[in-house]
């Protein structure tokens, strides 16, 4: 896959843009373990079988380059960023910003769980000790233990559901596909 790499597309950008946009590709480039320099990118060319490939991840909208990119990087296949330049478009931008990075995300994470489930369960992980323990014991240090305990039940609650869907997304697709092979 070839794909264009928009060079001055945070010139454009207003200044909560480029720090979002930046914490997005450094999150896209963590989950990949490749540099993904404009996963957003509307310009690339790639070939039907690829998009055949990673069908059941991806959806018609706007989040559709971003996934197979992220796809792409993660079976591993070859992409090759070329740099373009980045003009303002004519018109308003139908992108609404919260639910497309949301559905974004969503579709990622299903990417990345399918093909790297380790890599999730390790970033779900460190999510969970950065905003489930270290918490849980600053409000034990401060003698608040019941507070404490409902807190740290209630992270490792939602942590484990969260894993458990996870699975359960992997048997879908896995289900999916090769019901789709017979």
């Amino acid at each position: 896959m070839v794909t264009g790499y928009r060079q001055n597309v945070s010139d454009h950008d207003s200044q909560t843009k480029k720090i979002f946009r930046k914490l997005f590709i450094k999150f896209i480039s963590f989950l990949t373990g490749d540099n993904i320099p404009d996963p957003n990118s509307g310009l690339r060319i790639f070939k039907k079988s690829l998009v055949m490939e990673f069908i059941n991840f991806l959806c018609g909208g706007f989040s559709f380059t971003t996934s197979l990119t992220v796809l792409a990087a993660e079976k591993p296949s070859f992409i090759k960023f070329i740099p373009i330049q980045y003009f303002n478009r004519k018109g308003k931008s139908k992108v609404q910003h919260f639910r497309d990075t949301l559905r974004t995300l969503q579709l990622i994470a299903q990417g990345v769980t399918y093909y790297n489930p380790i890599k999730f369960f390790v970033f779900l992980s460190a999510l969970l000790i950065i905003f489930i323990a270290i918490p849980a014991m600053a409000l034990a240090m401060f003698h608040m233990f019941t507070l404490s305990s409902y807190y740290m039940l209630f992270g490792c609650v939602v942590s484990l559901l969260l894993g458990i869907g996870v699975l359960g997304d992997i048997v879908r697709i896995s289900a999916t596909k090769s019901l789709a092979k017979k």
